[in-house]
């Protein structure tokens, strides 16, 4: 039976206030992180990174939010890249695991794009949407898709000839639907991987021995849950002796759906960026990845934090809606979208004046009392007495056309709309940091150079001890908003 759109409304308002209540700080369960406490855990993490490291381990492109060993799957190449669509096809799900972070009782049978909610009313929408966003990979989620084989199945094939042949297309499933028909089809249909979470049902690895035989990778995707590491290091070789090609770890995450079960088994719980976590799973995922390297185990094991999740798989999904905007909006040079998934533009304010750009000498884009120039335009000379400002915003689907800038639409109709929210504008009012955030984030100088540099640092080594203060201070200024950061928490909050 179909959830009411009542219902739908009276759910969503609750979780926004249980969401306010946990990360506003009122988290009811949890063991206390006192600082000592805190300090000891992250003492074990950075021991346990250490000993990984030694053993073999490495950063996904120095990126210390990311531990691996092996190699990464195709997918979490492409979840690093922030080029796939994640695509949940159905809400419900047949288990009911302690840890989910998701209520997986909701019927509903309308696939959503990521956490925009984006509609996808009929299949033959994902071809469209795949090549205007121009995704390069696709992956499917639910609830359990398996529920609604034949829609997954038709899903498949389309994202299949959208892609061509060179993306990456896999599937998330519990295992408990997984048939030898089924696999075959989907391999068919332009499957690539599939991911069996065993956790979900109490480590059985028939559906990964049934996958094998049918799928061209199969990764094992399962929560590190602290009470359960002795039983996943036993299956470490059983793992790989079944030719499992990945196993990925990841986080536990609390949420207000499990945030009460979560806490009656006695874990810390670290507040994150954007949401909490289980710090002993933390811990469980890097002792699971040493073990697996110091027995020298066949298999790739990959350690997906909370922080890189909504670092960077956030910044993934906001990058494709921002690039997609700017193709389409007017005006496209002064929108430029930064590796946070962010537009910045530029400008300063004085609504009377008419003014020209300093450096392209077009007119210069005019919104109220604000006058946008080109991000190249920072330090020039015409704008050397003014303060400028630097504007971040965020691209957002939504429902309501007199919000949106740019529209997508399939087949003569309208398909979704998209607006830009306004997140944060910084004011540079010296000259001098205006050229400097232009070197460090502008021009394609490393911190050396511009240290070395004879405008700036130079030999003078009080002059270059003075500008590495500056850029550090601009740096942490700019952090979240021109980059993002790439390591674990210093600390557990």
């Amino acid at each position: 039976m179909k959830t009411s759109s009542r219902r739908l409304k009276s759910e969503e308002y609750r979780n926004t206030a249980a969401l306010l209540r946990l990360f506003g700080g009122d988290v009811r369960g949890g063991r206390r992180l006192t600082p000592d406490r805190s300090r000891r855990l992250i003492a074990e993490r950075d021991r346990l990174l250490a000993d990984c490291l030694a053993a073999g381990a490495r950063f996904h492109e120095g990126n210390k939010a990311k531990i691996y060993s092996g190699r990464l799957s195709p997918g979490c190449v492409a979840c690093a890249r922030g080029t796939w669509l994640c695509l949940y096809l159905e809400k419900r799900c047949n288990r009911r695991c302690f840890f989910c972070p998701k209520e997986k009782t909701l019927s509903g049978r309308v696939p959503f794009e990521n956490m925009a909610l984006t509609r996808l009313d009929v299949s033959g929408d994902l071809e469209t949407f795949i090549r205007e966003l121009r995704y390069a990979d696709v992956s499917f989620s639910g609830g359990e898709p398996f529920l609604e084989f034949e829609r997954l199945l038709s899903y498949v094939k389309r994202a299949r000839t959208a892609l061509g042949k060179t993306g990456h297309v896999w599937v998330y499933t519990n295992g408990d639907f997984v048939t030898a028909s089924r696999l075959r089809r989907l391999t068919a249909a332009g499957l690539d991987e599939i991911r069996i979470n065993l956790s979900a049902r109490g480590y059985d690895t028939a559906p990964v021995r049934l996958a094998k035989r049918h799928i061209r990778r199969v990764t094992v995707e399962i929560p590190a849950v602290p009470e359960h590491l002795d039983r996943v290091r036993a299956l470490l070789p059983e793992l790989a002796a079944l030719g499992v090609d990945h196993l990925n770890l990841h986080e536990l995450k609390v949420t207000p759906y499990n945030e009460q079960r979560l806490a009656r088994g006695g874990y810390s719980f670290a507040r994150g960026q954007k949401a909490c976590s289980v710090v002993e799973s933390e811990l469980t995922a890097l002792r699971l990845l040493k073990e697996s390297l110091e027995k020298k185990i066949r298999l790739s094991v990959n350690f997906c934090s909370q922080c890189y999740r909504e670092r960077f798989q956030q910044r993934a999904y906001q990058r494709v809606l921002a690039e997609w905007f700017v193709r389409k909006a007017p005006h496209r040079g002064f929108s430029v979208v930064r590796e946070t998934g962010l537009l910045r533009r530029v400008y300063f304010e004085n609504g009377a004046e008419r003014a020209r750009s300093p450096k392209s000498g077009g007119v210069l884009r005019r919104e109220g009392e604000k006058c946008y120039v080109r991000p190249e335009s920072l330090d020039a000379p015409a704008l050397k007495a003014r303060t400028v400002f630097l504007e971040y915003s965020v691209c957002r689907p939504t429902d309501d056309p007199r919000e949106s800038a740019a529209t997508l639409e399939v087949s003569g109709r309208t398909f979704f709309h998209v607006k830009r929210v306004g997140l944060r504008s910084v004011p540079l009012r010296r000259w001098e940091e205006r050229r400097l955030f232009k070197k460090m984030f502008l021009g394609s100088r490393s911190p050396g150079e511009i240290l070395n540099g004879s405008s700036f640092g130079g030999k003078n080594e009080r002059r270059r001890a003075a500008l590495a203060r500056a850029m550090e201070k601009m740096r942490s200024a700019f952090d979240g908003l021109e980059t993002l950061p790439r390591g674990l928490p210093v600390k557990y909050a």
